[in-house]
């Protein structure tokens, strides 16, 4: 995992993840480029709209996490026609165990 200039994990490969909008909506995939407690970045194959609530769930460092809220806040569609976003993350629980989870990943390295 590397540090980018604005305060994120990067990590070294993608990071698997599962995205729901709804319960009612089958899930759909993207890759975590990016983690820190507040916001992650998220790349799909699938468009969203900027305000868009969304559900994740990955495993981080062989610990699942389920269903990550937050709201995309910025959407960038590639010459590849994937799509780019920036979630923030809106329940303040999970932010603090996102925190924790990546403190102790920090440390054992």
């Amino acid at each position: 995992m590397n540090n980018d200039f604005n305060g994120n994990f990067r990590v070294r490969e993608f990071i698997p993840a599962v995205i729901r909008t709804s319960l009612d909506l089958p899930p759909l995939w993207g890759r975590i480029l990016a983690i820190c407690p507040e916001t992650i970045e998220l790349m799909s194959k699938f468009e969203y709209k900027k305000g868009r609530v969304l559900a994740l769930s990955f495993e981080l460092g062989g610990e699942a996490l389920e269903d990550i809220r937050g709201a995309i806040t910025a959407a960038v569609k590639d010459g590849c026609g994937y799509f780019s976003y920036r979630i923030k993350l809106s329940d303040h629980n999970q932010q603090k165990a996102l925190l924790e989870k990546l403190l102790r990943m920090l440390s054992k390295t």
